[in-house]
């Protein structure tokens, strides 16, 4: 028994849902879908969202935004069954076989199981390229590489668990914030959750635009030395974290700062431009990293 739980913010999720359905169509598996709108403000896709009545599948509109955390948690609680799927509105299954290579990885000795995502092979549009390039480079890994980092190989795109652990995760995280998915992973890993990584991977659609990526992705890492600071995360956990330790055991920090600071107007422009460079983008996040904490 499954509750497929989807939370939404101004997109159109309706290729997703008729996915989803035609796929469990064909299992023997009582199953539900809830869709749950956090406070969507374009009204095109509220109704897209409302338009047709499919059997077992609800829209649900929440009358303030709570933020991604939060509506999860009650996506959660409004849950019928025991094993749920979480999946973003603005990704689908690779595969016809999607949710039956979920159901038959189902056992009492897993309590999450990812199946790692992917991004369309051709290139897009200059305006979108910078997230592009990022997943592909940073977020598809294979079953073999995501087992060596077992919790912070998880992306929150698509991943199945255990209600009981869901609901104790979310409940502890309890923020309001962007950039909470390597807490959720360090919770799960302080819990001793047992992970099962396999290769059933839904695809990214919905790529940001590069400005709006940058300012997402600073965000996160001020979410990450927020973490830090109030010891909710060790110092080391993200990679960013580890490059910024060996800048300071090596007395260089101060002097990467400066240089990267010297070209920060000629990187940006770069990681904006229909051809980022990701090296570039990944100076310019670290170099962030230390500027806040000045």
């Amino acid at each position: 028994m499954l509750s497929i739980l989807i939370p939404v913010y101004n997109y159109d999720v309706t290729p997703l849902i008729h996915e989803l359905t035609d796929q469990l169509k064909t299992l023997d598996c009582a199953y539900e879908i809830i869709i749950l709108d956090d406070c969507s403000t374009k009204p095109e896709l509220i109704n897209a969202n409302q338009l047709e009545v499919i059997p077992n599948c609800s829209y649900i509109i929440q009358s303030n935004n709570l933020g991604r955390t939060a509506t999860r948690l009650n996506l959660a609680k409004m849950a019928r069954y025991d094993w749920l799927l979480f999946l973003d509105a603005d990704v689908i299954p690779k595969r016809k076989d999607f949710i039956r290579n979920l159901l038959k990885n189902i056992n009492a000795n897993v309590d999450i199981i990812f199946g790692g995502v992917d991004y369309q092979s051709d290139e897009p549009n200059a305006d979108i390229k910078l997230r592009w390039l990022y997943g592909r480079k940073k977020e598809i890994n294979s079953v073999d590489k995501r087992n060596k980092n077992t919790y912070t190989s998880i992306i929150s795109q698509n991943f199945l668990i255990q209600k009981n652990m869901c609901l104790e995760v979310l409940k502890e995280i309890d923020l309001n914030r962007y950039g909470l998915d390597i807490y959720f992973s360090y919770r799960l890993e302080q819990r001793e959750a047992k992970i099962l990584h396999i290769d059933n991977p839904t695809i990214h659609l919905g790529l940001e635009k590069n400005s709006s990526f940058v300012t997402k992705s600073m965000l996160s890492i001020e979410t990450t030395l927020f973490l830090q600071k109030e010891l909710k995360i060790p110092k080391n956990y993200r990679p960013i974290q580890r490059a910024y330790t060996v800048l300071k055991k090596t007395c260089t920090s101060g002097l990467f700062f400066l240089l990267i600071k010297k070209f920060e107007n000629r990187i940006v422009t770069n990681i904006k431009s229909d051809r980022p460079s990701i090296f570039l983008f990944d100076l310019y996040r670290l170099y962030y990293f230390i500027k806040i904490q000045k």
